[in-house]
């Protein structure tokens, strides 16, 4: 990350704002602005949407789904958690893996300091208390990490395409 944050910022029309979205300023139903944390006010042609789970742009607008895939694509839910490091040598690895689990699938992403993970899974087929026992007994057996001090944060989220 810190590479191509180094080569990006060589160019002369890249500029380098290390700040989160405070407000969203809206005028007739398009972005007007984006006002951040550093007390800089943002006015831009274009904006896109980077903000994952989130949507803090689209939904700023309003912006429906216009194409839903939930009829095809049945997650709809993840929990996840950052996990510290039990054996940095085996766990740390250069790719993201994944599993399979009877309700859906866990994502792996070994980061420098720690692992973020988590469980996909559809909300219409399985509970949510049942999707966490699930996920804590497939992180305690597969790593070695204690249930009891597992805490996940829920992510809800739509499936299909939005026209803005």
């Amino acid at each position: 990350a810190n590479l191509l944050k180094q080569e990006t910022t060589k160019r002369s029309n890249v500029t380098l704002l290390d700040a989160h979205i405070e407000d969203i300023s809206v005028k007739d139903e398009k972005i007007n602005n984006l006002v951040l944390n550093n007390g800089k006010v943002v006015n831009a042609d274009l904006y896109i949407d980077c903000t994952g789970f989130r949507a803090l742009l689209a939904n700023a607008v309003n912006s429906e789904w216009d194409t839903s895939y939930s009829e095809r694509l049945f997650v709809d839910t993840a929990l996840a958690v950052q996990l510290p490091y039990i054996d940095r040598s085996k766990q740390m690895r250069n790719t993201t893996y994944c599993h399979a689990l009877q309700n859906g699938w866990v994502w792996n992403v070994p980061l420098q300091t720690r692992i973020g993970t988590g469980y996909v899974y559809s909300s219409r087929h399985t509970s949510e208390d049942d999707a966490r026992i699930e996920f804590k007994e497939h992180l305690s057996k597969m790593y070695g990490y204690n249930k009891d001090e597992l805490t996940f944060r829920k992510l809800d989220f739509g499936v299909g395409i939005r026209r803005e």
